[in-house]
């Protein structure tokens, strides 16, 4: 029986050093959440039944999305439950969408218009390589049946309302990872991995005798 792992623990510590995990965070940031400009929110930015909003983004290099986080606009406290989702590239070619995807809700006030202001975030998949993109929102569902609207932060990029065309842009951040290569290791810790590997097996036949 082999009595001390001790070697087989200095081969998993230097083999793990083979690889990398993939950098988790934000891809893309739109400003931050408004939540005051009720002359841009709403009629403009809403996003409930067929009225939709979309906002251009952009991925510097190959990314896994797992999740976009938006402003939102309800009557009622944690009142938003689903919405529609589609994200198009530049050829205008769908690369992702979702319909009646749940939404989590974070970070909720009442502003002084007496609309509940939060961060609402949505789960998805979707990998995406370098280049600009369009992310529509849509049918909106509030468990009072109000209406639901993104908040207006007026930042740089590209915005269109199917209700009246262009429009000042909405907050929201697209979340995830950015896969890395294995990062190649000195000749020197690959001869040591595979020497201690060595060892491991000969104290292994040893004991087992």
């Amino acid at each position: 029986m082999f009595r001390k792992p001790y070697l087989l623990l200095l081969v998993v510590a230097v083999m793990s050093l083979l690889a990398q995990p993939a950098m988790a965070g934000i891809l893309f940031n739109n400003g931050s959440l408004l939540g005051t400009d009720i002359s841009n929110t709403v009629g403009l930015a809403e996003v409930t039944g067929s009225d939709a909003v979309t906002d251009s983004f952009h991925i510097s290099t190959t990314s896994n999305l797992t999740s976009i986080t938006f402003g939102d606009w309800t009557y009622h406290p944690g009142d938003l439950q689903s919405i529609n989702f589609i994200i198009k590239d530049s050829a205008a070619n769908t690369v992702s969408h979702g319909e009646n995807v749940s939404v989590a809700i974070a970070n909720e006030t009442q502003n002084l218009y007496s609309f509940y202001v939060s961060d609402a975030t949505f789960g998805l998949s979707a990998q995406l390589a370098a280049g600009t993109y369009y992310l529509t929102l849509t049918n909106a569902e509030a468990a009072s049946q109000s209406f639901t609207y993104w908040d207006v932060n007026s930042a740089s990029n590209s915005t269109a309302s199917n209700l009246v065309g262009p429009i000042p842009s909405e907050y929201f951040a697209i979340n995830g990872n950015t896969p890395t290569s294995p990062v190649p290791l000195p000749p020197a810790f690959l001869l040591l991995g595979s020497g201690l590997v060595g060892l491991a097996g000969i104290r292994i036949r040893i004991f087992k005798k």
